[in-house]
């Protein structure tokens, strides 16, 4: 397309999404499905000083944008046993393979990415973690799993479940850069313009190619009705354009 010389917008702004693990430096795979199979069974986020650092069960720009205010920009999903091995299939449905994973914990923190597993003590000494205020932490989600209330983040209770017995999995997560949030210019019709504005009577765009469909942050769900519909219009122009 650089040949045509298209106008675009907002190139320059990113869409930021969390769930990521720095495989190579500045690269990072997401593990999305498997973090959030692990928060619905009631796995909490910490940061390096071992306090939980948001509702787990929120929505994903506040996770983003709670991890972004962490000491590296870090934070690091606690499970138990059970909880990992469903975190497992997961990561090894998406792109993750059975032999990157256990050289991950072959590594043996810190070095990221960060997957450790053993006690609570061998986790934070791995992972680089407060064991004391991890521990604490620990103790007051407890407490909130049991009598159905989480006093320090108001999650709702559906996701507040125990720990089970005394096998700890640590995996990072670090937010990621997905892509652009911006695109080529169009007008209503959604044929794409050149740098100086002319239009150009037989190429259309359609989805998240046009800029500006997304405005300042991303809106994941929507984007899926904006794609339907704006393929429609540009198809149903071209026809018409044919006739």
């Amino acid at each position: 397309m650089s040949p045509l010389e298209l106008q675009t917008r907002n190139i320059g702004w990113y869409k930021v999404y969390p769930h990521g693990v720095e495989v190579e430096p500045g690269i990072a795979k997401l593990t999305t499905y498997a973090s959030k199979k692990a928060t619905d069974m009631g796995a909490i986020y910490v940061n390096k000083e071992g306090h939980r650092i948001v509702d787990e069960s929120d929505v994903y720009a506040k996770l983003r944008n709670a991890v972004l205010k962490q000491t590296n920009k870090i934070a690091f999903l606690l499970m138990d046993k059970r909880t990992w091995q469903e975190f497992y299939h997961l990561l090894t449905l998406h792109d993750f393979t059975e032999e990157e994973i256990q050289q991950y914990f072959a590594n043996d923190g810190p070095k990221s990415p960060i997957f450790v597993h053993g006690s609570l003590k061998d986790v934070t000494q791995k992972a680089r973690i407060d064991a004391e205020q991890l521990q604490e932490a620990l103790n007051n989600y407890e407490s909130y799993a049991v009598q159905g209330k989480d006093e320090d983040f108001d999650r709702d209770p559906q996701f507040l479940h125990s720990y089970e017995g005394n096998e700890f999995y640590v995996v990072e997560q670090r937010d990621r850069f997905a892509t652009t949030l911006g695109g080529f210019v169009t007008e209503a019709d959604l044929k794409l313009r050149t740098k100086d504005g002319k239009e150009i009577s037989n190429i259309w765009g359609a989805g998240e190619v046009i800029g500006g469909a997304n405005g300042h942050d991303s809106m994941p769900s929507m984007m899926n009705t904006w794609s339907i519909s704006s393929g429609y219009v540009a198809a149903n122009n071209a026809l018409l354009q044919l006739k």
